[in-house]
């Protein structure tokens, strides 16, 4: 039996509702027959095990240090330990995730930490986990019901946990499945949008993914005052594809460092699609290269990850075929979900439902 293990992370701000969600998770998920294993927050473990950032303690740097060593221990173990049940589908649910002390240290101290025990960004980010899911504070958007009460070791003010709200969503962006849940609606409809998305990464019942694409002006991005990262993409299309469903291999990363997919791919509609997504080995995407099919061109793009207004975009700029063009699309769980499009993007115009602009057809010959 091959066991379907996926390692979720809820991250977010002080007072954003991950304790209860993880609860409400674990019941929905339990009662469909998938086990769930849960990797408490290091930080917060650390804190009432007696540790403190002071002149006595420690530094913030090496306080990270314990926190990333610890976190990346913690979820190996747990893994392990999950790899020893027989059941058959696993999630483990991660009250945050390595990448998130970043937002408590300049980038240069955490990638020099990363550097010294032999990791990198794309490694901690990409490869470790297979969703983010980042809840908004209720410092935004529901500040009568931020408090203090439900954890001892929280000490922020409302301002304090918006700005770290802001620093923690920023550094996970990047990572191929991150969505943000904010505030827009009662805490049970937030936790409801959760789960909706967290049913979607795990193919409960259908996978369908909702898209929106739009074709738009080339935008300078070294004006974007926004943060942001790059991400080098190639694709190939194996044999035995149709005009509705085919399979890809992807090699998706930065610097040098990259994580592998293995993606079948089937269009339902205009803008809907069922995928069954797999991360594979780099051997293995070696081992499926000779079966793309030669008449397909890779496709060679830079995708452009963004945030705005909570909202998770993707921008491609195609570096082989249709050079030059530039596409933005966003994934959404409901059809008439709205979107709000940042002011600084000029759209040419819609193709959400114009299957020539798929990157299936832009890799016809």
């Amino acid at each position: 039996m091959k066991q379907n293990i996926k390692k979720i992370v809820l991250t977010g701000g002080p007072c954003a509702g991950k304790s209860t969600a993880m609860s409400i998770i674990t019941q929905q998920l339990e009662n469909i027959g998938w086990k769930v294993f849960i990797c408490q927050e290091a930080a917060t473990y650390l804190f009432k095990a007696g540790t403190e950032i002071s002149e006595k303690g420690l530094s913030p740097k090496v306080f990270q240090e314990q926190i990333i060593l610890h976190q990346i221990h913690e979820e190996n173990f747990l893994q392990t330990i999950a790899q020893q049940h027989t059941y058959e589908n696993v999630v483990m649910l991660l009250d945050r995730g390595v990448m998130d002390g970043m937002a408590y240290v300049p980038k240069e101290e955490f990638i020099s930490i990363l550097e010294k025990h032999k990791y990198d960004i794309v490694s901690i980010r990409d490869k470790r986990y297979d969703a983010i899911f980042h809840l908004v504070t209720a410092a935004y958007g529901a500040e009568q019901f931020y408090t203090l009460e439900n954890n001892e070791t929280r000490k922020e003010s409302i301002e304090e946990a918006r700005m770290i709200d802001d620093k923690t969503k920023n550094v996970w962006i990047g990572h191929p499945h991150m969505r943000v849940i904010d505030n827009s609606t009662s805490f049970k409809q937030k936790v409801d949008r959760l789960i909706k998305e967290i049913f979607s990464v795990l193919g409960l019942p259908i996978p369908q993914r909702i898209e929106r694409k739009f074709t738009i002006e080339m935008p300078d991005i070294t004006k974007l005052d926004i943060p942001y990262q790059v991400i080098d993409i190639q694709q190939h299309y194996l044999l035995g594809h149709t005009t509705k469903e085919h399979t890809r291999i992807r090699q998706r990363g930065q610097n040098g460092s990259y994580t592998y997919y293995h993606t079948k791919k089937i269009n339902i509609r205009g803008g809907v699609n069922i995928e069954l997504e797999d991360k594979i080995s780099q051997e293995q995407y070696y081992d499926l290269l000779p079966t793309a099919d030669p008449n397909l061109v890779p496709i060679v793009k830079e995708r452009i990850c963004f945030l705005w207004e909570n909202q998770y975009f993707e921008m491609d700029i195609f570096k082989n075929r249709w050079k030059g063009t530039c596409m933005l699309q966003i994934k959404l769980t409901e059809q008439q979900q709205e979107i709000i499009l940042p002011p600084w993007i000029k759209t040419i115009k819609e193709v959400t439902e114009d299957s020539q602009y798929s990157n299936y057809e832009l890799a016809k010959k």
